[in-house]
């Protein structure tokens, strides 16, 4: 049994590499390096050093979110020691399989010290608040472009996934719209598995009272993901000159939707290939994109080894 798992398990991490790197030669294989050649000094001096900026701020940004959660029941939770379990996730969230494996390790880590009602309860809340804001965001720069080249069902897809977002928040939130499906839930879900999900519901049941967190992590959520789109919009004006806010925030929103859904590691290729399908809508040539995606995957990979800073710390300390 045990090899069998292993054998699964092996599996799994090839096909999630596969669907990372994919993506990513089929774009650079497209390139003309002759072309690649006369755009790479074109490219500002300033993109790098703004996008390390942006990417660390981001990160801290989610850190500082899930803080405030935290503290809002466990006031006693330290802010260096959270902020050094969240770089940690986010350092170990480069080879692990999704971009949940941040929020798995953090919370794992932050569980020893807290009850992990609370621990998992903030992360879940972090979570879908921020998958909220995101679909706002892109509903909000749809509605400020050309829509007419967006497929059949676009609409209907964003729609589905707002009020599905509402009502899973919504059901979290309140016992009493989940109390009369908890008979039915007992018949169709195994036991253990409805077990997970209560212990998961209850530990985002604690937030619901907590009104002034839960509007202070909102503010911050959107500044969070307000960072996130001027880090895009800021960098392809850097590679390409062309500053286009209402396209990023229609289109960045749904591409971190669909990248942190996807299951691999820190969405890396399925955000990559989004970023194609865009880039090919706003008619930025393939040398362009290559130089966007190159440096925008290498310095976020490079900034989130930051993480690994806290990791070594631990290591010295114990063997000391």
């Amino acid at each position: 049994m045990k090899n069998r798992a292993d054998f699964r398990r092996g599996i799994y991490r090839v096909i999630t590499f596969a669907l990372a790197i994919a993506p990513i030669v089929w774009i650079f294989w497209r390139l003309d390096f002759s072309r690649l050649a006369e755009y790479i000094p074109k490219v500002a001096w300033w993109t790098i050093p703004v996008l390390c900026g942006f990417i660390l701020l981001s990160t801290f940004l989610q850190g500082v979110r899930w803080w405030i959660m935290l503290r809002s029941l466990a006031p006693g939770v330290q802010f260096m020691r959270t902020m050094s379990y969240h770089f940690i996730g986010v350092f170990y969230s480069i080879v692990l399989p999704t971009s949940a494996s941040t929020d798995v390790v953090k919370t794992v880590l932050i569980s020893k010290k807290i009850d992990y009602s609370i621990s998992w309860g903030a992360t879940l809340v972090c979570r879908l608040l921020g998958f909220f804001t995101l679909v706002i965001f892109s509903i909000y720069g749809l509605c400020t472009i050309d829509r007419s080249f967006l497929p059949d069902g676009f609409w209907i897809a964003l729609g589905t996934a707002f009020v599905l977002m509402a009502l899973a928040g919504a059901l979290f939130f309140s016992k009493r719209l989940t109390s009369p499906l908890r008979p039915l839930a007992q018949k169709i879900v195994p036991a253990k598995l409805l077990s997970v999900i209560e212990n998961l519901r209850q530990g985002i049941y604690l937030y619901r009272n907590k009104t002034g967190a839960l509007f202070l992590l909102f503010i911050v959520t959107c500044v969070t993901q307000v960072t996130l789109v001027l880090m895009g919009c800021v960098t392809l004006y850097g590679v390409a000159g062309r500053f286009l806010l209402s396209e990023y925030f229609a289109f960045i929103p749904v591409i971190e939707i669909v990248a942190n859904a996807g299951p691999t590691p820190n969405g890396i290729g399925v955000r990559e290939a989004l970023t194609a399908l865009f880039f090919k809508y706003i008619h930025v040539s393939n040398e362009q994109l290559g130089i966007y995606v190159f440096i925008t995957l290498f310095f976020a990979i490079a900034v989130r080894l930051v993480g690994g800073i806290p990791v070594a710390h631990g290591i010295i300390k114990k063997r000391a």
